[in-house]
Parts: structure tokens; C-alpha cells; sequence
């Protein structure tokens, strides 16, 4: 059982049909979260969904195959309904969001969603307590105030890292 999976989530509605053909970039946000939750001894992985291209439906198999303690997803206000369909369809018990959307409508999101940790701000700050602790509800997490105190991004995290291509 690994113990957080963190979802970079697609920015539209994928399916074995539709699928455009472009490049995104890692989601550098998400590595540093993975980043400093692997210091801490939690395992984690990340599922970038966007560069993936995965659909809700196997974004969800894939997650739950890996039976994790904690997911984490990010949303932005343009797909936040997308983030919460795949949400609702993982297994894991402990579920959190975070992300533009997150930051902006907390309070909303954490009325309509009690069983989830909706954080708002920088996650970097909690990342390590709220996975260990298991929270949920509405928790801000304020502001980084020391990027130097961060770790480099473990680039590994990811799928689609130009600065790992032609390495493997």
C-alpha cells in the first residue's frame, strides 16, 4: 500500500476517443509537494493526468489499484467538477484538494465536501501533517515565506520532465 498519491488533474474531459495530441509541462507544484512528502519518509507517487490524457475512469483504476492511504488532487476553477468526479471515485480514506480553485472557494467546496481536506494556500507549509494525521475540513495553509528552506524537486515525479528525457 503506497501512501499518498497526488493527481495533477486534467484540464478537460479525456477519453479513449478523444485524445489531443500536445505536450504539457510538469506540474512543479505538485513535485515539490511529492518532493517533501518522500523526505518525510511517506511514499508517494504522482499521476499527471494531463499529460497523460486519462479519463476520469482511469485516472480512478489506476489510483485505486495502487490502494493509497491519501490522494491529493489539484484544481483549478475550470475543472474543479472533473477533480471531484475522480475524487468520487477512489477508494482511498483520507482525500484532499487543493489548487487555484481550492484557494479561491474553500469554504464552498468544504460545505459541499465534508469527507475531504480542502486547503487553501500553499500546501507545502502542512503537506506532511495533514497526510500523517489523516485530516478533513477546511484548513488554510498561509503563505511560503522561505522558498530556500524547500528541497530541489525530486524530477523523478515525474512523467513528462524535459531535464529527465534521454535519461532512462
Amino acid at each position: 500500500m503506497i501512501d499518498l498519491v497526488l493527481i495533477n488533474s486534467p484540464i478537460q474531459r479525456y477519453s479513449e476517443s478523444y485524445r489531443p495530441d500536445y505536450r504539457t509541462t510538469a506540474p512543479l507544484g505538485l513535485g515539490y509537494l511529492g518532493t517533501i512528502a518522500r523526505k518525510a519518509g511517506i511514499e508517494t507517487l504522482l499521476i499527471d493526468a494531463e499529460a497523460e490524457k486519462l479519463s476520469v475512469g482511469e485516472i480512478a483504476r489506476k489510483v485505486n489499484a495502487l490502494s493509497p492511504k491519501s490522494v491529493g488532487i489539484n484544481m483549478s476553477s475550470t475543472n474543479y467538477q472533473i477533480s471531484l468526479e475522480i475524487l468520487d471515485e477512489i477508494d482511498a480514506p483520507h482525500k484532499m484538494v487543493g489548487g487555484a480553485h481550492a484557494s479561491l472557494c474553500g469554504e464552498e467546496v468544504a460545505s459541499l465536501r465534508p469527507d475531504l481536506l480542502v486547503v487553501k494556500g500553499e500546501a507545502e507549509n502542512i503537506i506532511v501533517d495533514v497526510v500523517r494525521s489523516q485530516k478533513t475540513g477546511l484548513l488554510n495553509a498561509g503563505k511560503v515565506t522561505e522558498l530556500d528552506a524547500f528541497p530541489f524537486i525530486d524530477r523523478t515525479l515525474f512523467i513528462n520532465d524535459p531535464c529527465l528525457e534521454g535519461t532512462s
